[in-house]
């Protein structure tokens, strides 16, 4: 075969030189980062960035998202001693993910009242300024301004497209998509993906 270095981006190109058998695309998902004012702002990091350790955070953060992810960041960081406040959109914490178990539902509600984690539901943002996140109320109403050191984007993920189904059909090689790439889901979801491919193979 033809050697490919880590860190390499592969191509369809490489792909047709090496002529597999099978190629399997997870490419994985990225955080969606709505199209407000502000979202390129210093402030403002998807929560990927700052769950990867790319970010140096300040000590009052505003988390845009009341799922599991912005919730279970909320409490890790409250925990450690930091000013968090929750804006989410739904009348409460957790309304869309319909694949949390309702144990887990009440516990994490829980830690995040134990951890004083203060929660702005039936809010929406506006934007990211010097001072901090802008938000309104769902329903309607009047801009107010949430003072933070950062504004932590956790609003959802989006698949990853990629090129290389498309320009690798009629190559004669099997081609499968799975993970987020295919569809957003979780551990369970793109484990089960990738071992229904591997007993295709």
């Amino acid at each position: 075969g033809i050697p490919v270095e880590l860190n390499t981006e592969v191509t369809s190109d490489m792909i047709k030189k090496i002529r597999p058998d099978a190629v399997i695309v997870a490419v994985g998902s990225e955080p969606v980062m709505p199209k407000i004012e502000g979202i390129d702002h210093p402030k403002c990091v998807s929560c990927v960035d700052v769950l990867d350790g790319r970010v140096q955070l300040g000590e009052k953060l505003v988390i845009v998202g009341g799922g599991l992810v912005g919730c279970e960041t909320a409490i890790d960081y409250a925990s450690q001693g930091k000013d968090v406040t929750i804006v989410e959109a739904a009348p409460e914490v957790l309304a869309a993910s319909r694949m949390v178990d309702i144990t887990i539902s009440m516990m994490v509600k829980d830690l995040l009242e134990d951890n004083h984690v203060k929660i702005l539901a039936g809010h929406k943002i506006e934007g990211v300024c010097d001072k901090g996140a802008i938000i309104t109320p769902t329903e309607g109403g009047d801009r107010s301004i949430v003072e933070a050191d950062n504004v932590i984007m956790s609003i959802g993920m989006k698949s990853v497209k990629s090129d290389f189904i498309e320009t690798l059909r009629g190559e004669g090689i099997e081609l499968y998509q799975t993970g987020d790439c295919k569809k957003v889901g979780n551990v369970y979801t793109v484990v089960h993906g990738a071992y229904e491919i591997a007993r295709m193979l």
